[in-house]
């Protein structure tokens, strides 16, 4: 099951119009993109990912299944437009990546703000084939630089100088 059907799910589940997405890990476990600066908002039928002019070029290319969004106030001002925008009436929220100005923030949109918290990272705990596969390269890399070190650390080796065999 894909990582968006999932979220569907948990929106069918909870009787949610749409979740916003704050926290980077999940972000990007959702999305794909990797910049700094960013929030999801996902429905029942679209995604949008808001984040800045500088990251707009990276945010088409890493999430290609994402309506990018260029920002042209604060994340949290665009997110509160967005779901006026969509008569957004329900919606999930990260609380425990939420500050709590945020969530005052957020709440002044007269929308109904319903807390998910660890919904998604729940989702992100049951590894799919593509993170094995990544973690099984990763674990193979470890494996090779630790074979290798072994061949050429001695003593009196600086840290500097293994570091430029590792390089």
């Amino acid at each position: 099951m894909s990582r968006i059907t999932q979220v569907h799910r948990i929106l069918e589940q909870k009787h949610l119009d749409a979740i916003i997405i704050l926290s980077d890990y999940n972000r990007r476990y959702l999305s794909g993109f990797t910049g700094t600066s960013g929030a999801l908002i996902i429905s029942k039928d679209k995604q949008y990912l808001i984040t800045d002019f500088r990251y707009i070029d990276q945010a088409t290319k890493q999430a290609p299944n994402y309506e990018i969004i260029n920002r042209k106030s604060t994340i949290i001002g665009e997110i509160k437009e967005l779901l006026h925008q969509e008569n957004f009436e329900n919606v999930g929220f990260e609380g425990h990546h939420v500050s709590y100005d945020t969530y005052l923030e957020l709440n002044k949109s007269r929308i109904s703000l319903i807390s998910i918290s660890n919904t998604v990272d729940k989702i992100r705990d049951v590894k799919d084939a593509d993170e094995i596969a990544l973690i099984q390269k990763a674990a193979k890399i470890v494996d090779e630089t630790y074979d290798y070190i072994l061949t050429v650390v001695k003593a009196g080796l600086l840290e500097k100088e293994l570091k430029s065999k590792l390089e």
